[in-house]
């Protein structure tokens, strides 16, 4: 028996002695987000030391906010360690590519 990697219809899952190839291995992993030492890019709140509202969004596809989840807000902290995590499936030998996105909340005196 034969593991492929990689699968289309130019490359089909078989090789040259008949034998069918098996499909990777696919693993579930989870996803678990904190960031550090945020600092506010606004001249007011940096003056007043107000500590951002933040929140996280997750996404497999940089160019899709239609299909990305986000974490939940954590209120006035430079350190937020989020609660939310995000499950995820990868198959073994391929590439998965994760995009995080940390923006402060509206309300929180900080803009994004």
């Amino acid at each position: 028996m034969r593991r492929s990697t990689a699968a289309s219809a130019d490359y089909p899952n078989d090789d040259s002695d008949g034998e069918e190839a098996l499909p990777a291995p696919k693993t579930k992993i989870r996803l678990f987000l904190r960031a550090n030492n945020i600092r506010s890019s606004n001249i007011t709140s940096s003056l007043t030391g107000q500590q951002p509202h933040t929140q996280c969004r997750v996404s497999l596809d940089p160019d899709s906010h239609a299909s990305s989840d986000s974490t939940e807000i954590v209120y006035k902290s430079s350190s937020p360690n989020y609660t939310t995590s995000f499950p995820l499936e990868y198959e073994e030998g391929s590439q998965l590519m994760i995009y995080v996105d940390v923006y402060a909340c509206k309300g929180s005196g900080i803009m994004s």
